[in-house]
């Protein structure tokens, strides 16, 4: 192949790639979708964060002002004094008093979630506070429950942090496990349980 040869079909490929790109341009500002264009549209928020942040705006807020949110672990959470000491080589001993921590992880609209009381109470304040941002989330979007109820919606979860449930398994003696146990600690119904209460398909 002679170089004016290979220069032709390099320009011939260049060109190609640009009629191409100019068709994929043209339905991308129209507005159709092929399916594969990987856009995701952002129609709800919600969160919690430490400092009581409850809503987007206050985190804004709280980030425009540049406060921090550590603190002393609060007494709801553990005693400080207990786990504490200044040693660094003391066993079983934390080496630091302070933390960022939500507020109010306990508690949880049962009437509203369909849940009974006995199994809020099992239940990891993860999941709780999982259905109340759910709940949050439609509500910023500007949709009802009943709007989103049977259709094809994805519930995707990142969860971390195991101490509810070690706590339980630590506290509880055989007798008081039930069906809640399993359900209320185990990460992996924390998506079925918010797909369960909405009802999406």
């Amino acid at each position: 192949m002679s170089d004016t040869d290979r220069q032709e079909q390099l320009m011939a490929q260049a060109l190609a790639e640009i009629r191409r790109l100019k068709a994929e341009n043209k339905v991308l500002q129209s507005g159709e979708s092929s399916g594969n264009s990987g856009a995701v549209a952002v129609i709800g928020l919600a969160c919690r964060m430490p400092g009581a942040v409850e809503t987007p705006e206050a985190l804004w807020d709280l980030l425009r002002r540049g406060e921090s949110t550590i603190s002393e672990v609060p007494a709801y959470r553990w005693s400080i004094d207990q786990y504490y000491s200044s040693d660094l080589e003391a066993p079983g001993k934390m080496a630091c008093r302070f933390g960022s921590f939500l507020g109010e992880v306990d508690g949880v609209d049962c009437r509203l979630f369909g849940i009974s009381p006995k199994e809020a109470s099992y239940m990891d304040p993860q999941q709780r506070l999982l259905l109340e941002l759910a709940w949050e989330v439609l509500e910023s979007a500007n949709y009802s429950a009943d709007r989103v109820r049977g259709t094809d919606t994805g519930v995707f979860i990142g969860q971390s942090g195991f101490d509810f449930a070690s706590q339980h398994m630590n506290e509880d003696s055989l007798e008081e496990i039930n069906p809640y146990v399993g359900t209320g600690c185990a990460f992996s119904p924390a998506a079925g349980r918010i797909s369960y209460t909405f009802d999406f398909t």
